[in-house]
Parts: C-alpha cells; structure tokens; sequence
C-alpha cells in the first residue's frame, strides 16, 4: 500500500513521475513521488478545492482539477492557481469529469452530463470535440498521433478517436 487518504478519487501520474491524488472529502490534490521502497515522499497538497474528483496533467507542468458539478480548476507547476476553465473561457459545464492535457498543452474535459468532450486550446475558444456516439464520458486520455481515449460509462466501453488532424 503505497498510501492512505479519507476518499480518493481521481489519480493520475504526470510526466516528472508525480502521483496525483484527488481527494473528494477534505477538497484536495496531493501530489508525492515514490521512494525506492514505494514510500510516499514529498509529499505537498493542493487545499481548498470543492468535491475533486478528477486530476491530470496540465500543460507546462502543472495540473487540471475537475471538481464535481462546478469547474476545472488549473495549477502551474509550483501548484500555484491559475483559474479555472469557466471564468477563463466563459464555459458552463454540466458535471466535469476526466481531464487530460495533450503535448500541444490543449486540456481536454469529459462532460458527462451533457455527454460531451471539450477541447480547450492554449489560445482560443472552447471547442467540442465531435466524437460520435458518446453516452457517459467519464474519463479522458491522450495518446500518441492525435488519438484521444475515452471511457464511457453509458455503455461500457473504452473508445478511441482521432482529434488532433480534425482541427486543423
């Protein structure tokens, strides 16, 4: 067992090798390194955040935050806030869930109330993601050559669509 939280939800692993761990009671991302025996070690904690459930990667470094029914909340790399997708962009979600970021520094959101994806770019607006078929998007993951993965809980698969060329 590498560690114990009051109630984890989102986890991800972000290219320095981080853990990151949303943690839906007490409102926070903590965010540790394995040692060599699998101990926790610098461990630091993102606080003040409403019901996280899911975490990822953020462009640059830092991480993006979706906290339930509300916002994405984003994070540089010295887990400083940089705001959130809805006041940045004037985007109203449904029910953020899985979040990701792509190696162009896009965030990705999963909506699953409203059985979206949405493509926020570095500059511009939000964009939704055609993606046929979508029922429950839950979670969200990029892959290489513009591939997006997506599980969806409606009906119990996991998808793969190509996103990137579609932009251009």
């Amino acid at each position: 067992m590498v560690g114990t939280f009051p109630s984890p939800r989102g986890l991800a692993v972000d290219a320095l090798g981080r853990f990151l761990v949303a943690d839906y009671v007490i409102g926070a991302v903590h965010i540790f390194k394995l040692g060599p025996t699998w101990e926790p070690q610098a461990l630091s904690s993102v606080l003040g955040l409403e019901g996280p459930c899911w975490v990822g990667p953020g462009p640059e470094g830092g991480l993006a935050v979706s906290e339930e029914f509300g916002d994405v909340r984003l994070f540089g790399s010295a887990c400083q806030p940089l705001g959130s997708l809805g006041t940045l962009t004037g985007h109203s979600f449904g029910h953020p869930a899985g979040v990701c970021s792509d190696s162009e520094g896009n965030i990705i959101v999963a909506d699953k109330q409203r059985h979206q994806v949405i493509l926020f770019p570095r500059a511009g607006p939000p964009v939704c993601l055609l993606l046929e078929g979508l029922k429950r998007p839950l979670s969200v993951a990029c892959v290489p050559e513009g591939r997006l993965v997506v599980a969806d809980a409606g009906d119990n698969c996991i998808k793969v669509y190509q996103y990137l060329g579609e932009l251009d």
